[in-house]
């Protein structure tokens, strides 16, 4: 599992994983708010769609992204998350619909799979956690949104197991990366989010911290 980021670029548009330094055959990035264009709440470096930006700004931020890579992109994936586990597999069978039939089917993901090279999944977070797979031997690589409801219900380990089922992933074989996030000193949640993961039967050892008041949630 890697966690330690590194820049990417000169003027920190882009950071990356060191961990991911030794598989070049896969391209990654996380965007900062560094050299884009938008402005006011999404300056600067807005490079989502479900957002208020103007489709300008989004489409110039994601131009510039493609030419700060060192892979060739052919095209970005960014699903509609709706806080849950489902993920979508993009493939030949996904390139084969419509525009508006592609749309549909990112909405309500939040998490994206493909063993197709020169294609791009991403999430989009802000607090919550962004968690980057890749087989090393099936060559296949996820991007999963995990925030604390898609954490309670498992997200990463659905998503394995969506991997498993498609294309024979097995655990043992995935570089997990973890994103920048929200940590325990600034995320103060209630009873109920606790209930929800001791609900959903999940290790609740090292994941809250209790306050005088409160529940810290560990990331």
């Amino acid at each position: 599992m890697g966690r330690k980021m590194i820049s990417l670029t000169k003027n920190n548009e882009l950071k990356g994983y060191k961990s991911l330094e030794a598989y070049p055959e896969v391209a990654h990035f996380v965007t900062t708010r560094h050299e884009g264009i938008s402005t006011g709440a999404y300056g600067s470096f807005n490079c989502s769609p479900y957002t208020n930006d103007s489709c300008m700004n989004v489409n110039r931020n994601q131009s510039w992204l493609f030419q700060c890579m060192n892979h060739q992109i052919k095209e970005l994936f960014i699903p509609e998350q709706n806080h849950g586990c489902a993920s979508l597999i993009i493939n030949e069978s996904f390139f084969k619909e419509s525009l508006e039939m592609r749309r549909l089917l990112l909405r309500g993901m939040d998490a994206l799979i493909t063993n197709v090279p020169g294609y791009c999944v991403c999430v989009t977070t802000a607090d919550c956690v962004p968690v980057l797979l890749y087989d090393k031997k099936q060559h296949v690589v996820a991007a999963v949104h995990a925030g604390w409801k898609g954490t309670a219900l498992g997200a990463v380990g659905e998503l394995v197991h969506t991997m498993h089922e498609a294309f024979g992933t097995l655990p043992e074989s995935c570089m997990a990366s973890i994103g920048p996030c929200i940590g325990k000193c600034c995320y103060i949640v209630d009873e109920r989010v606790y209930e929800e993961f001791r609900a959903n039967e999940r290790e609740l050892d090292g994941v809250f911290e209790r306050l005088e008041n409160d529940l810290s949630l560990i990331h």
